[in-house]
C-alpha cells in the first residue's frame, strides 16, 4: 500500500508571506518542534487581524470535548468584528470529529481554523481528514533523517552569527540524539559560550552537550575498536531500541572501518595525525578516536569486518530478517576472536 503524502509543514512560512494562507490548516506529524514553530508564525500572522481578546481561543481538547460546543463556538460571530482564531491541540481526542467536515470544506470568511494532532496521521478516508487530505489541508511536520538534521544545525548555528560544519552537526545529534526541541536547547547554551562569530568545535560539543542517550554511535566504536563483542553487542542492542535505525547503525560503522583503512594508507604515506584527519576529511579528535584501535590497523580484519557489514547490509534490503538477530550475527563477525 502507498504510503499517503500530505503537504509538508515548511511550506506554511511562503503561504504566509504570499498571503495564500487557507482558512483552516491541520498541522500533524512526528516532529513535534516543527509544529509548534509553525502555529507560533500562524499565530503570529493572524492575531494582528483579531478585534478583541475574547476572539481567540486554544483549545486543548481532552476525552470529555464536545465536537460540537467547538464548532459553535468557530460559528458564532467575532466580538471584535475582524476575525477570529480557534486553535484545537489533540484534535484526535475529540468525539464526532467527523462533524467538522461543514466547517473545514466551507469555513466563515472571518474563521481561521487551526487542527494539531501529534504523530502521523494515515486514515485519510475517514471524515474530517478525508476532506482534509481532499482540499490540501494536511501539513506534517516528518522528522528529519540524520543527515536533514545536521543541515538544519548548520543552518540554525549560521542564523545566530556561529560556525558549525556539518561534520561536528552530526556529532552533536549522536551525543544529545534526534530531538529537535533538545537540541535548540544544547546549541543555544553553547551560542551563549562561544559568542558572536565563535567556533563550535568538537571539543566545546562533547565538554557541554547533555547526553539524553544511555549510549552513543561513539560508544559503541569504541567497544569494536577494543575488541569487546558482549559490551559493543549490549550498546548496539540499546541504540537499536532507542530508536536509530539498522541501516543508519551500518552506515556509522562503515564509515568508521572506512576511517580505519585509509589511516593504514596514510600512516605509510608518513602522514601527521592532524594532515591524516584533513585528508581523510574528519574532525581531528573524531579521526584520533577513530584510529586508534590496535586490531583494526590489521587490514586482515578490516576486510573480514567490511564483509560482514556487506552481508548484514545485504540480509536486510533482501530479506524480512529480524535487525536485532542481524545486528548479533554482525557484531560476532566483525570483531575477530
Amino acid at each position: 500500500m502507498a504510503k499517503v503524502q500530505h503537504r509538508s509543514i515548511y511550506e506554511i512560512p511562503e503561504l504566509v508571506k504570499s498571503n495564500k494562507l487557507p482558512h483552516v490548516n491541520f498541522l500533524c506529524g512526528e516532529d513535534t518542534f516543527a509544529i509548534d514553530g509553525a502555529l507560533k508564525i500562524l499565530i503570529d500572522w493572524i492575531e494582528p487581524s483579531i478585534g478583541s481578546e475574547f476572539d481567540k481561543e486554544i483549545i486543548s481538547a481532552d476525552k470529555n470535548s464536545s465536537s460540537q460546543n467547538i464548532i459553535d463556538l468557530a460559528l458564532a460571530f467575532p466580538f471584535g468584528g475582524m476575525k477570529k482564531l480557534i486553535v484545537i491541540k489533540d484534535f484526535n481526542n475529540l468525539d464526532e470529529k467527523n462533524k467538522f467536515v461543514e466547517l473545514i470544506t466551507d469555513p466563515p470568511e472571518y474563521l481561521h481554523l487551526i487542527l494539531i494532532q501529534y504523530g502521523t496521521v494515515t486514515a485519510t478516508k475517514t471524515e474530517p481528514y478525508a476532506s482534509l487530505h481532499k482540499n490540501k489541508l494536511m501539513f506534517e511536520a516528518k522528522k528529519l533523517k540524520p543527515d536533514e538534521l545536521a543541515d538544519w544545525l548548520v543552518k540554525h548555528a549560521k542564523k545566530n552569527r556561529v560556525v558549525l560544519s556539518y561534520e561536528n552537526a552530526v556529532a552533536l545529534t549522536e551525543i544529545v540524539g534526534d530531538e529537535k526541541s533538545l537540541l535548540e536547547n544544547q546549541v543555544n547554551k553553547m551560542y551563549d559560550y562561544v559568542g558572536e562569530g565563535g567556533v563550535l568545535t568538537f571539543d566545546v560539543i562533547s565538554s557541554l552537550a547533555s547526553t539524553t542517550r544511555k549510549y552513543t554511535t561513539f560508544n559503541l566504536q569504541d567497544e569494536i575498536g577494543r575488541g569487546n563483542k558482549a559490551k559493543a553487542l549490549e550498546i548496539a542492542i540499546n541504540l537499536l531500541d532507542s530508536g536509530t535505525e539498522m541501516g543508519q547503525l551500518i552506515a556509522n560503522l562503515s564509515r568508521y572501518f572506512l576511517l580505519n583503512m585509509q589511516s593504514i594508507e596514510l600512516k605509510s604515506k608518513r602522514f601527521e595525525l592532524a594532515e591524516a584527519a584533513k585528508e581523510a576529511g574528519a574532525n581531528f579528535f573524531y579521526y584520533k578516536n577513530t584510529t586508534n584501535s590496535k586490531i583494526y590497523n590489521n587490514p586482515g580484519h578490516l576486510k573480514k569486518a567490511a564483509e560482514a557489514l556487506f552481508k548484514a547490509d545485504l540480509i536486510l534490503k533482501t530479506t524480512s530478517a529480524d535487525p536485532r538477530t542481524v545486528l548479533t550475527i554482525l557484531i560476532s563477525e566483525m570483531i575477530p576472536d
